[in-house]
């Protein structure tokens, strides 16, 4: 190969570098802008409300994030509350499954949605599911129940207001499914080349489980490929405690194993 060839495929090489470094960028960047809509993927659309299941109904709360629909199905009378805190892929109809043990046993359930989700306008953020949760606490304490009545519930992204709320409040207890302890190392498993800066909404519930005073109850899928079972083991240590590590993956939650033990575990005061 002449000197001149050789210039050539150099200059050949140099070109498609700038070009693949031009293109990851550009990945990089369309990623980093629309991490909100993947990490919320039902918070977008100015959807409607969708028709209240047998047994709950629907009221609005006031907050910094405008006005939150919360879902509510009275229990009997002197019975604790459930405050449920779903994931991000999550709907009434998923509530409604969830939270059916604790209904059949007596308890109130409280869920409220998250800004930007069906039936909310705006858009969702760490700060919009956290006032979506003391919307949800407001709901939970009316009739002046005593905090001690109510046990915080999150699921996976609902983990992060679960124990924020948690910290700030006094509850019966916290029960964390299939939780994250910092949403900055999850993001960092999946997209190595996105610095932990440019990750918007952090939520470094680790950090905030160690202000929780409540019992504390951690649940997580031995095999969960999203949120993966260190974050689970992570949260139990800052909570002081154990974490109950179950066969399966992300969606634990919707077993029945897992709803009753949680019942089972704070049915006693």
């Amino acid at each position: 190969m002449t000197a001149g060839a050789v210039r050539m495929a150099l200059l050949a090489l140099r070109q498609m570098a700038i070009v693949v470094l031009l293109a990851s960028i550009a990945a990089m960047a369309l990623l980093v802008a629309m991490q909100r809509r993947v990490l919320y993927p039902l918070g977008y659309g100015s959807q409607p409300a969708p028709a209240a299941p047998a047994g709950f109904s629907g009221t609005r709360v006031r907050t910094p994030s405008g006005d939150l629909l919360v879902w509510r199905r009275s229990g009997g009378s002197g019975r604790p509350v459930l405050l449920f805190l779903h994931g991000n892929a999550t709907g009434i109809d998923g509530i409604v499954h969830v939270t059916r043990p604790f209904a059949e046993a007596g308890w109130t359930v409280v869920a409220p949605e998250y800004p930007g989700y069906p039936g909310n306008a705006g858009s969702p953020s760490e700060q919009g599911l956290l006032d979506a949760a003391r919307a949800g606490w407001a709901v939970a304490r009316q009739g002046r129940r005593s905090s001690g009545d109510v046990l915080l519930l999150g699921n996976s992204i609902g983990s992060g207001p679960a124990i924020a709320l948690a910290a700030e409040t006094h509850p019966r207890g916290l029960a964390v499914v299939s939780g994250i302890a910092s949403l900055a190392q999850v993001i960092r498993t999946r997209f190595p080349f996105i610095p932990d800066s440019l990750v918007w909404d952090r939520f470094a519930n680790a950090a905030t489980m160690r202000r929780v005073t409540a019992p504390v109850m951690i649940v997580h899928g031995s095999s969960d490929d999203l949120v993966p079972p260190s974050q689970g083991r992570a949260l139990a240590a800052a909570a002081g405690t154990l974490p109950i590590m179950v066969q399966g993956g992300h969606e634990i939650i919707v077993r029945r194993l897992v709803q009753d033990a949680i019942l089972d575990r704070f049915s006693i005061p």
